[in-house]
């Protein structure tokens, strides 16, 4: 059998670690969301991901509803346009939803809220930032890699699910000699259930 090179031992490391990084910043993504259902309800859905560039950078500028209670609408349009968001025809919305939101904190509470909110969004900031660093890590190790064509001519494959694949597939391919030996890899493998005289393969 085909031992598996060091470019697939290699990348097969750093597709891991990006996965383990993106279990973590869902985790701290929703820790945030639990937080803030408290500490400023109107954050929650205010933007179309917590952890997006435009979501955190609200945060780290309002972080507790005594700092967004000093938006306006006005106000709220030109930090916006401020931070070059490109949405703007949303702005009655994000206007509606922010100001109908249940409301927060405030009072002798709300400071030390407001700290704990900067932590979250630090510690999810930089988990964003070592995934970015680890796709590039990623992309370069796959380019290099002699199968890479052959994964990233896959349908809607992209770079990272195309490492992916090839890392878990690897190069021992006689470890697979049927198509369904590599389809139960997948976990796609056919399940048979039977119920009287009914049987169902799916």
């Amino acid at each position: 059998m085909t031992r598996d090179s060091e470019q697939t031992i290699t990348l097969r490391m750093t597709v891991r670690a990006r996965q383990d990084l993106v279990a973590a910043r869902v985790a701290m993504a929703n820790q945030l969301r639990g937080h803030l259902q408290i500490t400023l309800p109107g954050a929650v859905g205010l933007f179309r991901d917590l952890d997006s560039d435009i979501s955190l950078t609200f945060l780290r500028r309002f972080s507790s509803q005594d700092k967004a209670d000093w938006l306006s609408a006005a106000r709220l349009g030109n930090w916006l346009r401020a931070q070059h968001y490109n949405h703007l025809a949303n702005l009655d919305r994000l206007w509606a939803h922010l100001r109908g939101a249940p409301r927060g904190t405030t009072g002798d509470q709300a400071a030390t809220r407001a700290e704990i909110t900067l932590s979250l969004v630090a510690t999810l900031s930089g988990l964003r930032e070592q995934i970015a660093a680890l796709d590039k890590q990623i992309a370069v190790q796959l380019a290099a890699h002699l199968d890479a064509a052959i994964f990233t001519s896959l349908p809607k494959a992209g770079t990272v699910r195309a490492a992916r694949l090839l890392a878990e597939i690897c190069d021992a391919r006689g470890r697979y000699p049927t198509p369904e030996a590599l389809t139960c890899l997948a976990g796609a493998a056919p399940s048979t259930r039977q119920s009287g005289k009914v049987k169902v393969v799916a």
